[in-house]
């Protein structure tokens, strides 16, 4: 017997209903506003990160698009606008995660996402993942006009071939090797070899403009036979018939062609001086000073240390240089000097008190050449003490090698290249513990907005941003270019590539970063200025060469240090009608700086004396191996 609910009963269950579809209702709209909130902030972040993307604000961009990721960390959109953002940064690896979460996590496949990582993929130089990537987004939808398009601006075009380069001098040389002069970073000459005009540590001045050499117009190249000679890069001429000594192994590899000493290293001296552009080769051979930079472990500073004739220090940080340096360590703990401040101490007029042996052998114990950092302008580390060889920076690049292999850092200190090339440049350094010049191979410098580079056993040549512009193995040498000309060897025979037409063929820029024909003027050199200190009184007419063309005319250009034989009077010019100026004892070394053309019997001679350097004529027959 079927029995109906009491009347209370269906008030009741009426009642139960009635608040079941309360409490529902109320879930579904506390749900509704607590996600509907989530989604307006969401939203507000998309919108803010957009904004910040279109006016190229990608720092302000990452924030707000990560602010979304914070809230809903599944939202596409915001993955996708930070991997933009980062592309923008150029933080590549970051780009590259962003897109992969949406591509591999997300599940949400798109021609965006696998165009935006193809863009991260080859900004990390990871070629064949960007092309891969690229397909794929062809696969869903991106036609191939776009994808060619895209591949042009994202993946860097394929490196050159021996075949696709222009020669502005065909392949004709016949020479072994092929090397850009060195030159020194500081030299006590101001002038037109010097990057500026302040004065370093008492009396020095940043050199090089390139970084590399003060005459980056020149480079030394060797003949079949094992002879050297120089090139003119803008005349394209070689020396000819004026020949270069072989480098010395006891005094360094190469010669020193720069205003630390210009060197007339020629082997044997001919009647006429040497006609342009080979004149400064041919000058007065002089003597020069340099400075290094150091970090003090104990005033935890970097310092310029060094000096000619002198104790010299100064604060990297007080000293204007315009670029970071290599440096080594060293402490000026218990020296005796405060490198918080410029010294400048001449040796003849040190303070009361100071003791110059105690002080080098306090310095000189603590220098550790290697391993180097480089030191930014401010006297800090721009890296950590990570390399076993370090070359000056050069059109904002340094060479620099790390367990022995050579790559390239930027000004910021950050690599600009993997460290993965083997050094071929020649150079000696002095080991202060067996006092004695050691070769050691280096990077070329970046010459041109270019470096050559061996791997392998193979030479290829890199664009400034470390990417391939003409591929290994292409040729059997290269040197680095100047003024946009590549040197390059093919075929066993030497000419010059068009670098400008080899950019230009990568869609590079072939404009110069840093004109190689504005670095450095060819120099004019004043005879007068090394004669003239130990010329003849003001009263006395001089008769000694006051400029470079009276030199050629009157001058046979020479500096050699010989030993009086006896005692021998010098004159105030070649003959007995001037007077007598003092006697050179006998065997006193004098430097003969040169003879008069028209009489052989008469050298012109500095002679130091008390410390006082005195110039004058001597006769030629008392000199010893004359």
């Amino acid at each position: 017997m079927n029995q109906q609910p009491s009347e209370a009963l269906k008030r009741e269950r009426m009642l139960l209903a009635i608040m079941t579809a309360v409490l529902v209702l109320a879930a579904v709209i506390g749900a509704a506003v607590f996600f509907g909130g989530r989604y307006v902030r969401v939203q507000q972040e998309l919108d803010l990160g957009r904004k910040y993307l279109d006016e190229l604000d990608y720092e302000q961009a990452v924030i707000h698009f990560t602010s979304a990721i914070d809230i809903d960390d599944r939202n596409v959109p915001a993955y996708l606008g930070r991997g933009e953002a980062n592309l923008g940064l150029e933080e590549y690896e970051q780009a590259e995660a962003d897109y992969t979460m949406v591509i591999e996590t997300l599940q949400a496949e798109s021609v965006e996402a696998y165009v935006g990582r193809a863009q991260a993929y080859s900004g990390q130089g990871k070629t064949e993942e960007a092309e891969e990537d690229l397909r794929h987004a062809q696969d869903l939808g991106l036609t191939e006009e776009e994808a060619e398009t895209i591949r042009e601006e994202v993946l860097p075009a394929a490196p050159l071939t021996a075949d696709q380069v222009t020669w502005v001098v065909e392949p004709t040389y016949d020479y072994q090797r092929v090397l850009p002069l060195r030159g020194s970073s500081f030299s006590d000459v101001e002038g037109p070899y010097s990057d500026g005009t302040q004065v370093i540590n008492g009396y020095f001045y940043e050199m090089s403009f390139p970084g590399y050499s003060n005459l980056p117009q020149y480079y030394e190249v060797q003949l079949a036979d094992g002879s050297w000679r120089l090139y003119y890069m803008p005349d394209h001429i070689d020396s000819g018939d004026i020949p270069m000594e072989a480098p010395d192994e006891n005094f360094g590899t190469y010669p020193r062609y720069d205003a630390t000493g210009i060197v007339n290293y020629v082997s044997e001296y001919h009647e006429d001086l040497y006609p342009y552009p080979w004149h400064l080769f041919a000058m007065l051979e002089r003597g020069g000073g340099s400075t290094a930079v150091y970090y003090d472990t104990y005033t935890r500073q970097g310092i310029l240390e060094g000096g000619f004739y002198s104790i010299s220090l100064q604060p990297v940080a007080q000293a204007g240089l315009h670029k970071p340096y290599p440096a080594g360590t060293v402490s000026t703990e218990g020296t005796g000097v405060d490198a918080n401040q410029t010294i400048n101490w001449f040796y003849d007029s040190l303070p009361a008190g100071f003791d110059m042996d105690s002080y080098y052998d306090a310095i000189d114990s603590q220098k550790q050449e290697y391993p180097k950092c480089y030191m930014g302008t401010d006297g800090q580390p721009i890296t950590d003490f990570l390399y076993d060889g370090a070359e000056d920076f050069s059109e904002g690049l340094a060479a620099c090698s790390i367990d022995g292999k050579w790559g390239y850092i930027d000004e910021n200190g950050d690599p600009v290249t993997e460290f993965v090339y083997d050094g071929v440049w020649d150079k000696s350094e002095w080991n202060p513990e067996t006092y004695q010049y050691e070769p050691r191979d280096t990077g070329y410098p970046c010459t041109s907005d270019t470096m050559v580079v061996w791997k392998d056993g193979q030479v290829g040549l890199l664009y400034w941003d470390g990417s391939v512009l003409i591929d290994f193995g292409q040729f059997e040498d290269m040197a680095p270019a100047f003024n946009n000309e590549l040197w390059a060897k093919q075929d066993g025979l030497w000419g010059l590539i068009d670098l400008a037409d080899a950019k230009q063929k990568r869609n590079l820029d072939s404009e110069l970063s840093v004109p190689e024909e504005t670095k450095v003027a060819d120099p004019e050199w004043d005879v007068s200025y090394e004669m003239g200190l130990i010329g003849p009184t003001s009263d006395i007419q001089p008769d000694y060469p006051t400029t470079y063309g009276e030199a050629g005319k009157l001058f046979n250009g020479t500096s050699r240090y010989l030993m009086t034989g006896s005692s021998m009077p010098l004159y105030e010019g070649p003959n007995t009608a001037y007077r007598v100026k003092e006697v050179i004892p006998a065997d006193e070394n004098v430097t003969i700086l040169g003879s008069m053309r028209d009489n052989q019997d008469w050298v012109y001679v500095s002679w130091w004396n008390d410390g006082t350097s005195t110039g004058g004529w001597l006769e030629r027959s008392g000199l010893v191996d004359w």
